[in-house]
Parts: C-alpha cells; sequence; structure tokens
C-alpha cells in the first residue's frame, strides 16, 4: 500500500474513531459525570474532520495557499485547547477515584491543584522559545503537553500504587480512562525522544 494512501487511510480512521468514541460517551451519557473529557471528546470529533479538509486543501493550493496558514493556526489551536483540557480531565479521574472518600478527595484536590501550577510552571521555566513571532505557539503547546502527560502518567501511577487502599478495580471505569490517557502519554513521550534523536 502507497505510503500517501496508508496515511489517507488512517487519518480517516481516526477521525472515525473519535466520532464513535463521542457518540458512545454522550449516548451513555458520561458527560455529567466528565464533563471535561466530553468537551475533549467534541473538541477532537468536531475538529479532526476539519483539519484533515484544510490539509488536503493545502496540498492541492486552495484559496491561493490560505489553507496552510488556516491550518497551521487551526492545529495549533486545538493542541493548545486539548491540553487545557486534560488537566480538567485528570481532576475529574482523580475526583472519582477518591469519590469514597469525602475529606481525602477535598484535600487531595488542593494538592492536585499545586501540582498541576508546579508543573506547568517548571515546563514553561526549561522552555527554549527557540522559535519566534506567532511559530512561538509551538514552544507554548509543547510546554503545556510536556506537563500534562507528565501529570496523567502520574496520575495512573498513583492509581496503581494505591488501588487496593481506595478499594477501585482495575475494571473502574476511572481507571481505564486514566490507564488510557497514561498510555497516550507514554507515546507522546517516546514520539518526541525520536524526534529529538533525528532533529539534532
Amino acid at each position: 500500500m502507497p505510503l500517501n494512501l496508508a496515511m489517507s487511510v488512517m487519518s480517516v480512521a481516526e477521525a472515525v474513531l473519535w466520532a464513535v468514541l463521542a457518540f458512545l460517551f454522550w449516548k451513555k451519557k458520561l458527560q455529567r459525570r466528565f464533563p471535561a473529557l466530553g468537551a475533549y471528546l467534541a473538541l477532537h470529533a468536531a475538529s479532526t474532520p476539519v483539519l484533515y479538509v484544510l490539509l488536503y486543501g493545502q496540498s492541492q493550493h486552495w484559496l491561493n495557499d490560505y489553507c496552510y496558514v488556516t491550518y497551521f493556526f487551526g492545529y495549533w489551536a486545538v493542541y493548545v485547547a486539548s491540553a487545557i483540557l486534560l488537566f480538567f480531565v485528570c481532576m475529574e479521574i482523580f475526583r472519582s477515584a477518591l469519590s469514597a472518600f469525602t475529606g481525602l478527595m477535598k484535600f487531595g484536590v488542593v494538592i492536585f491543584r499545586w501540582v498541576i501550577l508546579a508543573s506547568i510552571i517548571v515546563s514553561f521555566s526549561t522552555l527554549s522559545f527557540s522559535h519566534r513571532g506567532a511559530f512561538i505557539v509551538t514552544d507554548i503547546a509543547y510546554g503545556l503537553m510536556r506537563s500534562v502527560s507528565i501529570i496523567e502518567i502520574c496520575l495512573l501511577g498513583f492509581l496503581c500504587l494505591s488501588m487496593n487502599a481506595l478499594r477501585l478495580s482495575p475494571r473502574y471505569m476511572a481507571f481505564g480512562m486514566a490507564l488510557g490517557f497514561g498510555m497516550m502519554s507514554a507515546n507522546d513521550f517516546v514520539e518526541s525522544l525520536v524526534v529529538s534523536m533525528f532533529t539534532h
């Protein structure tokens, strides 16, 4: 299968997967319990087909190459919005995992907020800001996503280590969400490592 065709098939499959996940999420009315996750799924279900059309339009030189500019800013806007929403998704998963322990949940949420703030500060303080002008948005987006990825992996580690104490089972919904986002974060770290190895 040619590379371009394979990429097109995977792109369509990704758009369909986001749409199916969003549909199932709303069908089970989970947006009431996890509103940030509902917003995250809605963002990707709506933006993925639009971004692919813009990307295709850029390759076909539609609208005098304005498709590229629109795609660039649209892609990074979705990327930053995804990172911000993921902070709230992590908070929802954390609250859900501690829902049986009201006092511990209130105390834990305060600590979790401070961890998020510290993670963002550390991520931004280590950014190189190698780009100038509008391209600085890529540095900011990568910094935000790196900090949220660390929080996702730490959240997964916390749930794995405290499952017995919290009386959670591996089939618990919040654990499954944390596992999925943790795997996505691990994948992002490996991908960024490979990219950095071949770009330096």
